[in-house]
């Protein structure tokens, strides 16, 4: 469960994290993700502030979970 990502943006708030391609993102602060819409609606729901986020990567051969912080992008309309 969870989104995995595939390749990510260069520069973008969630490689500027430490996301990599192959991670799986099981975690938006105490929210399970279960697909790229939801991720991406609570990614633009939280607004300017530092979201802990948790993924299952692949270390040796073994999946681990790591957490890490995202601070979206600012979006002026």
């Amino acid at each position: 469960e969870g989104v995995y990502v595939a390749e990510g943006l260069p520069s973008s708030p969630a490689m500027n994290a430490g996301i990599k391609n192959g991670d799986i993102i099981t975690m938006l602060g105490i929210l399970p993700i279960t697909d790229a819409r939801q991720y991406y609606e609570e990614i633009n729901a939280a607004g300017p502030q530092t979201i802990r986020v948790i993924v299952s990567r692949e270390v040796k051969g073994e999946r681990k979970e790591q957490t890490l912080y995202i601070l979206p992008e600012v979006k002026f309309h």
